[in-house]
């Protein structure tokens, strides 16, 4: 195959995915604003629902030459739905990987305190402005911002979690600074061994 086909291939590969996690996400939306919609909350260990997210981006990832970390202990479980944190994760991931450079790196981290497992993602990315941060979570916006290799959103990822975490009884939050990368946060009630925070 030449490199004119190679590059078509891979330009009809990406926006499959692309329109692939649109779907997915209109998926989660609706199901999310859904009246009388109800989650059914277990115990359930963080650190397998982290890899199993993790698993459906590594094409992406891969892609992209972008190092995913893991600093999770085994022992940390958290007590939700395990549908809707998969969605949160896979969302929070594959923001974190689309506004990453080219050979960048992400570090998923989770700490536990007082019966609160605060679970954060974080890359070096582009980063944001205070005021990009400020209305990340707001209901009233879906503008979706093109990633470093021009992906598209349709700008619902973060207004999914930002339901499912708040159905979930928790919180989401985001630090970030303008070309030095973000940090998302989100918490969820759980137990176990979580570094300085346990």
């Amino acid at each position: 195959m030449d490199s004119d086909a190679h590059e078509i291939v891979d330009a009809i590969s990406g926006q499959t995915r692309n329109t692939f996690v649109m779907i997915e996400n209109l998926l989660d939306w609706f199901r999310s604003q859904k009246e009388g919609v109800v989650l059914h909350p277990q115990w359930w260990g963080l650190s397998a629902i982290a890899d199993e997210a993790f698993r459906m981006l590594q094409i992406k990832s891969g892609t992209k030459r972008v190092k995913v970390d893991f600093d999770i202990h085994a022992e940390i479980k958290i007590y939700t739905d395990r549908e809707a944190v998969m969605v949160i994760l896979r969302n929070l991931l594959s923001n974190a990987i689309k506004f990453s450079r080219e050979g960048g790196s992400v570090l998923m981290s989770a700490e536990v305190e007082d019966g609160i497992v605060t679970v954060s993602i974080k890359d070096n990315g582009v980063g944001m402005s205070p005021e990009q941060v400020g209305s990340l979570f707001d209901p009233m916006q879906f503008a979706s911002t093109a990633g470093t290799a021009g992906e598209r959103g349709t700008g619902l990822g973060l207004h999914v979690c930002r339901q499912f975490v708040r159905m979930s009884g928790g919180q989401i939050w985001a630090e970030s600074t303008p070309q030095q990368g973000s940090i998302f946060h989100f918490s969820l009630r759980g137990f176990g061994i979580g570094g300085e925070g346990a």
